[in-house]
């Protein structure tokens, strides 16, 4: 478009010329309306003859003005060199489509003030992390070190209590037993590590042990979640009640068999064992689904199963019962 808009500045101009001279050319002779082309040749060279004689001032200004515009250009490609020189050492593309040399010189400028905010504000970050790193040294003695602990009112012979009120197909009996005594669980959890000294809890082994209860309760949000609304599946939900009551009547062995079914079912054993064939008969199909290996369906149920399987073990220190009902007894399971 720039170059367009040239070329018609120029066809201007010469229209503009020619028709100036023409109207020189009739002043003269306005007798006549046409001209041979031989007679407009003499009378321009008799004109540009007198032009060259005369030496006007306004030519003299002309070319001194050309001559300012030749010095101007020479310094602009010396700008242009260093500009281009200074792209480059960016990376950076000398000229884009349609740039002129002041967009050119535009864009090094552009270019090297975001450079300058950058370097500014990584400076910026780094003093402020700096600081950060001082003053979470000089608090380190202040630091918290307690894990939270769940809000919830009910002692283990409520939960017992509880337990015996339960009826086959009561969905919103079963999800509030199970939630209240996991809940139950962690807070005693919880508070045993709450009371630990100061100077335990900021060892390795007690950071160790506070981030396992932070850990669990993270893994058992889903759970809790799905518990809460009542919308556990049937098949887990059995499980999680079987579970439930066997740790109330501190059965741990049995519980610990119910946890092995919710969480690989029968998935280890060959066919034939406790299946007919790979195909399911309608009889058997439903049968089947309990024991269905929840562990490997998602990553989300991997770690809530996980979660239980340390409340388990938890129960187990807090309630230990003969050895012949305990899992793994004299040990501690995480």
């Amino acid at each position: 478009l720039r170059f367009t808009g040239q070329i018609m500045d120029s066809l201007k101009a010469e229209l503009e010329r020619k028709r100036n001279f023409l109207k020189t050319f009739k002043e003269k002779e306005p007798s006549k309306k046409f001209f041979r082309r031989g007679e407009v040749t003499a009378k321009r060279a008799e004109l540009k003859q007198d032009e060259e004689e005369s030496g006007s001032s306004a030519d003299r200004q002309h070319n001194a003005k050309n001559d300012c515009c030749e010095e101007g250009v020479d310094f602009d490609l010396s700008k242009i060199v260093e500009t281009v020189h200074r792209l480059r050492e960016r990376n950076e593309p000398v000229r884009m489509f349609g740039e002129s040399n002041a967009d050119v010189m535009k864009r090094l400028s552009r270019l090297e003030n975001e450079d300058i905010e950058t370097k500014c504000s990584e400076d910026f970050e780094r003093n402020q992390k700096s600081y950060l790193e001082d003053f979470s040294r000089a608090n380190k003695s202040e630091e918290k070190v307690d894990v939270y602990e769940d809000d919830i009112d009910m002692t283990m012979s409520d939960l017992t209590e509880m337990s015996k009120k339960l009826e086959k197909g009561n969905v919103q009996l079963d999800c509030e037993l199970v939630h209240n005594f996991f809940s139950f669980i962690m807070k005693k959890w919880a508070v045993e590590l709450n009371s630990r000294k100061d100077e335990e809890k900021r060892t390795a082994n007690g950071k160790r042990a506070s981030s396992t209860h932070l850990q669990t309760r993270e893994y058992l949000q889903p759970l809790f979640r799905q518990l809460k609304f009542y919308s556990v599946a049937s098949d887990i939900r059995e499980h999680l009640v079987n579970i439930t009551l066997c740790l109330l009547n501190r059965n741990y062995i049995e519980a610990n068999n119910h946890y092995m079914q919710m969480a690989i079912g029968n998935a280890p054993w060959p066919v034939g064992v406790t299946a007919s064939g790979i195909h399911k008969r309608p009889g058997s199909e439903k049968l089947y689904v309990r024991n269905v290996a929840h562990v490997l369906n998602d990553e989300t149920q991997r770690k809530y199963i996980q979660g239980l399987k340390r409340l388990m073990s938890r129960c187990q220190i807090f309630y230990p019962t003969d050895p012949s009902r305990s899992v793994e007894f004299g040990g501690v399971t995480l």
